[in-house]
């Protein structure tokens, strides 16, 4: 009568086990669990609790995973450390009872568990999504850019002048859409003819301070609207005249451009410049009382080359 009785109560515990034990570690421990749960919780509260343990035996000790289902309805994952089965036994036995308390008193077994009572309650440690996509590190807050280009420009000297310009860029990242430029250019001579064997040769300097700002921009291209001002200096000597002297001339304008870049590969832009602006003062060079060479009322330029991205 003993033998049935004890195998009577072994089936009766067994059918009253509803916690599922995952993984190789601690299976043992699982009766532990139930009997430690039978003395936390009332009969009427335990047939409500179900759920599953995973322990996994690591170098620190065991990592315990308790996963609970009150009245049908899951509540949720909580995870916690102990130094032995026994202890993740136990301990997920207090946090399974816990899902049951009614916040009334002290729950019975929290204290020496270092649980807290809200256990079911508080939203639980975000998990890390892996499946979106990471954020894009953030753009420095300065690129520098510097360039080499080809120049011809119309209106400053009598006739087309052709050179080269150095610009140096800043570009501010805001949306990587403004930029600041710093550009300085210069033509080559070219003849101007006075009178029989006199001739002027003529070259042009500048220099431009503007700030541009991106409308279309995409991974590869952006167009730019450009807006500053322009220091022009012509100058000129005399070849075959009484008297051969150098002289400068100097005018300030504001200017409005344009410009297209195409990245490839990634750290070299391809660049067309267009550009007009318009002389505050036009003054001219002189010969003998014939004017020689003055700055048109619109002078347009156009740049081509390449920029290095850092």
């Amino acid at each position: 009568m003993l033998l049935a009785a004890g195998a009577f109560t072994q089936r009766a515990r067994a059918a009253d086990a509803r916690f599922t034990w995952r993984g190789p570690d601690c299976a043992s421990s699982a009766p532990l669990l139930e009997h430690r749960l039978s003395e936390l919780v009332e009969t009427r509260d335990r047939a409500r609790l179900a759920g599953s343990m995973a322990v996994t035996h690591g170098p620190a000790g065991y990592d315990v995973q308790v996963t609970i289902e009150l009245d049908g309805r899951p509540l949720g994952t909580r995870r916690f450390d102990a130094d032995s089965c026994g202890r993740a036994a136990e301990t997920a036995a207090v946090a399974a009872s816990l899902a049951v308390y009614d916040g009334e008193g002290e729950p019975r077994g929290a204290a020496e568990s270092g649980i807290s009572p809200d256990i079911w309650t508080r939203r639980p440690d975000p998990t890390p999504d892996f499946s979106r996509p990471r954020p894009a590190p953030k753009a420095p807050l300065l690129e520098a850019r510097l360039g080499l280009l080809g120049v011809v420009e119309i209106g400053a000297l009598p006739k087309p002048a052709w050179g080269g310009a150095l610009e140096l860029e800043l570009e501010l990242g805001v949306g990587k859409r403004w930029s600041f430029a710093v550009i300085g250019s210069m033509t080559t001579e070219q003849e101007r003819p006075v009178r029989t064997q006199q001739l002027a040769h003529l070259s042009a300097l500048g220099g431009i301070a503007r700030a541009c700002v991106a409308p279309l921009l995409g991974a590869t291209y952006r167009f730019d609207g450009c807006a500053g001002a322009k220091l022009m200096q012509a100058h000129g000597r005399g070849d075959g005249l009484d008297v051969e002297r150098s002289a400068s001339l100097t005018w300030v304008a504001p200017m409005l451009g344009a410009g297209f870049s195409l990245r490839a590969p990634r750290y070299v832009e391809w660049r067309l410049e267009l550009e007009g602006s318009v002389p505050l003062s036009r003054p001219r060079f002189l010969v003998d009382g014939s004017e020689v060479s003055r700055a048109a009322a619109v002078v347009a330029a156009a740049r081509v080359g390449a920029v290095l991205r850092f």
